[in-house]
């Protein structure tokens, strides 16, 4: 005998708790965003950075809607000039970020500290707190938030991918711009 079996609702009481997961599992990677976005919108002296970045603008940072064309600051080793906010080649997330942030260092005292302007400047001599990239008394307070936001890049694309690849598996829907098919490849010879 038949049963009239409201397949719709039924469906529902699945589809519910699975769309449920589906959002969680989105979140995966927002706390790496997160993190990231402490240190590249931190806006202090000497540290002058003031980008945000979204989970589409991270993966692509070159992207970002910025309002200028180069760094508000001096970049190192680079004869005192900012440096342009554009992609170079092929050049990777991670490689994009580790140089648009790598600020010039700030002098700590005014003697053997300045801007290598030129290879063969015979003195260095600089004002406490000026920009360097030469000298004994040339510090670089940002060079580890340079390594964080890089550090921190490298876990969040870690964990985008993993969130995406879940969300992929759990086949509620396929994560847009996803490389692979959905369900992915190895879910697919896990339970084939």
């Amino acid at each position: 005998q038949l049963v009239k079996i409201n397949v719709s609702q039924s469906f529902q009481i699945v589809l519910g708790p699975l769309s449920d997961i589906h959002s969680v599992l989105g979140a995966v990677s927002d706390s790496a965003l997160s993190a990231i976005n402490q240190v590249t919108s931190s806006n202090e002296f000497p540290c002058p950075f003031a980008d945000i970045y979204t989970k589409e603008t991270i993966i692509k940072p070159w992207e970002l809607n910025i309002p200028t064309d180069v760094t508000p600051y001096v970049i190192r080793d680079n004869f005192g000039n900012p440096i342009s906010y554009s992609r170079m080649a092929s050049e990777t997330a991670e490689s994009y970020l580790g140089r648009i942030y790598n600020k010039a260092g700030v002098c700590s005292a005014e003697s053997s500290c300045c801007i290598a302007y030129d290879p063969l400047e015979p003195s260095c001599e600089s004002e406490v707190y000026d920009d360097c990239d030469l000298g004994d008394n040339c510090v670089y307070p940002c060079e580890n938030l340079k390594l964080g936001i890089v550090e921190g890049y490298k876990t969040f694309a870690i964990l985008y991918d993993r969130e995406r690849r879940m969300n992929a598996d759990l086949g509620v829907m396929c994560p847009a711009d996803f490389d692979d098919s959905c369900p992915t490849a190895e879910f697919k010879a896990a339970y084939a």
